[in-house]
């Protein structure tokens, strides 16, 4: 009887042992150059509040994924995206080599760059590459360089 008892004991705790250690353990998927369609390098990534992904590339502008596509967003200067943030809202704020902006949708609802660079006198527009951007409440901060 104390057999018995011993080894239900031993199923039991190992069971439940394992079913812990399965949800210590977080889903992690690598996707490949080929699977998005662009450069291996990537310099940030982002979830918005829709729980789309947005990732800053070497060479193909914003990289957006909703779960089963991915689609490019591009910048008119075609430069690297350094950096990216998103706010309590859900904006997405971009930064990138001598660009600063965000994504805003168009009237079909997809996402597209608004450049922020109008904005900027002209005598302060060439800071090279943005590389960290921060969102504070309802401020956004670029940083760089220069």
């Amino acid at each position: 009887m104390r057999l018995v008892i011993a080894i239900i004991l031993i199923v039991f705790l190992s069971e439940s042992y394992s079913q812990v250690n399965k949800q210590v353990i977080p889903f992690l998927r690598n996707y490949t150059p080929k699977e998005y369609g662009a450069n291996e390098q990537n310099w940030a990534v982002v979830q918005d509040n829709r729980g789309f992904l947005y990732v800053g590339n070497q060479e193909n502008g914003v990289l957006e994924y909703d779960g089963i596509e991915w689609r490019r967003i591009t910048l008119p200067n075609n430069s690297s995206i350094r950096s990216l943030a998103v706010d309590s809202k859900g904006n997405v704020f971009v930064g990138a080599v001598r660009e600063l902006g965000l994504l805003v949708p168009n009237e079909l609802g997809f996402m597209e760059y608004k450049s922020l660079m109008p904005l900027i006198d002209s005598t302060n527009s060439n800071f090279g590459d943005v590389w960290r951007t921060y969102t504070n409440q309802n401020e956004v901060y670029f940083t760089a360089f220069s």
